[in-house]
């Protein structure tokens, strides 16, 4: 921050400026409280905000934890809620979307390397159906992003075992409302959300006679409570 503009504010309005954490620019040279505003004027997660989430994406998923298959899951559950239950009032997630390959990648990264021995990991890998050569000496960054892996953890097998990216809790997140509201795909005998686990739950039941808006803003606030995830094994 300049100094004209510091005594300007410190003379006019009678406010103490911080140097340190003050500061004059573009909005899309700035940030504040993890966001910033890009050149179309709209909310998103700044530069800095998401290369911390990535350093915590490394820290969750290394694979030299003695951590079970689900504590790992509920671990990373339980952080990505927590993110992006404060991200999420992004505009523009873009930024949030485009990480989730590299997320995932790092997610068979970490699975294959806990199969130890190539034997183990070659016998998991045709417990998913795969056939053929599947293994090489390359390093497991590299075979996380090959056919193989990408095919015994599809995007499918990770999301129904409960491991969560930022559009699952977007998704869910718009049927809930919709549910709860009675709009959208709300109908018949009851709205269903369809969990990352793999299985459905009603959320209300629908009837003659409204749905009280008592019932409707719990379903709203609690919607997290309708995707529990199931005990999980390994896939790999």
């Amino acid at each position: 921050m300049g100094v004209d503009t510091q005594g300007w504010i410190e003379k006019q309005l009678r406010l103490q400026v911080n140097a340190t954490k003050s500061g004059v620019g573009r909005g899309w040279e700035r940030k504040f409280l993890g966001f910033r505003l890009n050149r179309a004027m709209q909310i998103e997660a700044a530069p800095a905000s998401l290369e911390r989430f990535k350093a915590k994406v490394r820290e969750k998923w290394r694979s030299c934890q003695s951590l079970t298959s689900n504590q790992l899951r509920d671990a990373w559950r339980q952080y990505i809620r927590g993110w992006w239950g404060y991200y999420r009032l992004a505009e523009n997630r873009r930024p949030i979307y485009r990480l989730e390959g590299w997320i995932r990648r790092h997610i068979r990264k970490c699975f294959w390397l806990r199969g130890h021995e190539p034997a183990g990991r070659e016998r998991r890998l045709r417990s998913l159906g795969l056939r053929g050569r599947m293994l090489s000496s390359r390093e497991a960054w590299h075979l996380a992003g090959t056919g193989s892996l990408q095919s015994a953890l599809s995007n499918a097998t990770l999301r129904r075992h409960g491991l969560l990216m930022p559009s699952d809790l977007a998704g869910n997140y718009r049927r809930a409302v919709a549910a709860a509201f009675g709009f959208g795909a709300a109908s018949g005998a009851g709205a269903t959300l369809a969990s990352a686990s793999g299985f459905s739950r009603p959320i209300c039941r629908r009837s003659s006679v409204s749905i009280p808006w008592r019932i409707s803003a719990l379903s709203f606030r609690n919607w997290r409570a309708f995707s529990r995830p199931c005990p999980m094994r390994s896939p790999l």
